[in-house]
Parts: C-alpha cells; sequence; structure tokens
C-alpha cells in the first residue's frame, strides 16, 4: 500500500531543471485547473489538471464575485483548493500565491483555476512576511495563506498587500488577529484561523490537521447555489440511512415480541 507521501509524489513532480510537473505536464506559464469537490470526500488526482491561462483568465477571479456568490461558494473554493495542496507541499520548485485576484472560477462547471505560481526564490521577494512567518516551509505557507483566504471568502476583504506592505512583523500579526477576530463567524473557526497563522497558542502541523478543524462549520450557513447541494445531499443520506436502519431495529424488535 502506498503512503500518503509517496501517493503525492507520483502526481506532482519536478524536472531535472527544477520545474513542476503535475500528472507529468509542465506548469510553468500555465494555470492548475481544480474541480470543486464534495465537502465530504478527499480531492481524487484526477480532479486535477493543467491548461493553457488563457482559459483561466475568461473566466470571472474571486474578487469579481458578489458578496452572495463568495458566500455560496465559500466552502467548496476553499475545501478543494486545500486538498489540491496538498498535492504540492512536498516540492520545494515552485510556489502557489492564493490572492483573489489571481483566483479564477468557471461556476457554470465548477472549476477554479490557479493561476500565480512562483519559484522558490521568487517567493521570498513578493510574499516575504508569509515565508518569514512560515520559517520557509511549504506546508506552513499554504497554512498561512488559507486562513487569508477563507478570512477574504467570509468578508471580502484581501490582507494579502496590506500586509506585504506593513514593515514589522508585530504589526503584521495585529492587523490579521484583528482582521479575524472581528469576522462574523462562529468563535471556533475563528481560532481554527487563527492557530492556521500560529496567533492563538498553537500551530497546525498539515493542511489535512486544518482541513478538520473547518469543516465542521461548513454545513452551518444556508447561501443558495452549490453549497447547499452538496451540504443537502449529505444530509439527506444521513436521514435516509437513520430511517432505514430505525425501520430494520423495530422490525427486529417485533419478531422477537
Amino acid at each position: 500500500m502506498q503512503t500518503q507521501e509517496q501517493h503525492l509524489t507520483n502526481v506532482v513532480s519536478q524536472t531535472a531543471e527544477k520545474e513542476l510537473t503535475l500528472h507529468g505536464i509542465r506548469m510553468a506559464s500555465k494555470a492548475m485547473v481544480v474541480e470543486l469537490c464534495a465537502l465530504n470526500k478527499e480531492l481524487d488526482p484526477e480532479q486535477l489538471h493543467v491548461a493553457p491561462i488563457d482559459e483561466a483568465i475568461s473566466v470571472q477571479t474571486l474578487s469579481e464575485l458578489t458578496s452572495e456568490q463568495r458566500k455560496n461558494f465559500a466552502a467548496p473554493i476553499w475545501y478543494s483548493i486545500a486538498q489540491a495542496l496538498k498535492y504540492f507541499s512536498k516540492e520545494n520548485s515552485g510556489f502557489c500565491v492564493l490572492k483573489p485576484e489571481n483566483i479564477h472560477i468557471d461556476e457554470n462547471s465548477h472549476k477554479i483555476y490557479l493561476t500565480n505560481w512562483l519559484t522558490a526564490s521568487n517567493a521570498e521577494s513578493q510574499l516575504d512576511w508569509i515565508v518569514k512567518r512560515s520559517d520557509s516551509s511549504i506546508e506552513q505557507m499554504y497554512l498561512t495563506q488559507l486562513s487569508v483566504l477563507y478570512h477574504f471568502l467570509l468578508s471580502g476583504e484581501s490582507l494579502f498587500d496590506k500586509l506585504q506592505d506593513v514593515e514589522k512583523s508585530s504589526w503584521q500579526d495585529e492587523h490579521i488577529k484583528n482582521a479575524i477576530k472581528t469576522l462574523d463567524a462562529e468563535p471556533q473557526l475563528k481560532n481554527s484561523l487563527l492557530r492556521a497563522v500560529q496567533l492563538n497558542g498553537g500551530f497546525y502541523t498539515n493542511i489535512n490537521a486544518f482541513s478538520e478543524s473547518v469543516s465542521p462549520f461548513f454545513y452551518i450557513m444556508e447561501p443558495k447555489g452549490f453549497l447547499p447541494f452538496l451540504s443537502g445531499t449529505w444530509i439527506a443520506l444521513s436521514a435516509i440511512t437513520s430511517v432505514t436502519f430505525l425501520t430494520f431495529v423495530l422490525f427486529y424488535t417485533h419478531t422477537l415480541s
């Protein structure tokens, strides 16, 4: 049986020239396509593709979504991106920037395009605050970005450029803390977001742990669109299973009497 690390490596690798490849296809100057996945399942590697940049820029960015659209798609967008980045957390030859203006979404086909890929050397110059906060750990850099991205999906405010312009790390901490603490969200969810950026006395060791802490809050929201379909299906299946089991128990009890 393959270990998770072997499984990830088989999907994403790097060439002799230190270029990232997905399913053997070079990703330089291209976009990664992530098909939105069900919230109660892991993303299948076949839901990841490489596409021309032109295909990505033909659809709207997260920054262009309305408040209602953003909240409707918040959970599947965030969860699918988090699932996709697990495949890239072990490679040091490239890094994906999760700025809302660089993430495109095709609502009709339920696809996300991640377009801003940096080399390891460029990551430090363009995202200095993330690199320093994460001690150059790729996975921790993704955890920080995922927390900031979730904040954007709930609030519509992007912290990326604001934090990059702040000189002192202590001021950056205050910006992030204040932004997350003032979210209109459950206290436990805000604590999870703060933990992902290491601002509540703890930290997550991997993306899976962060996703698991956030996932209980996916079904609390009641927007219209793709999310209720997923959550409604999940709830309906759970209800059917419960009713079927209860019917069986009652029938079995009756036969015994």
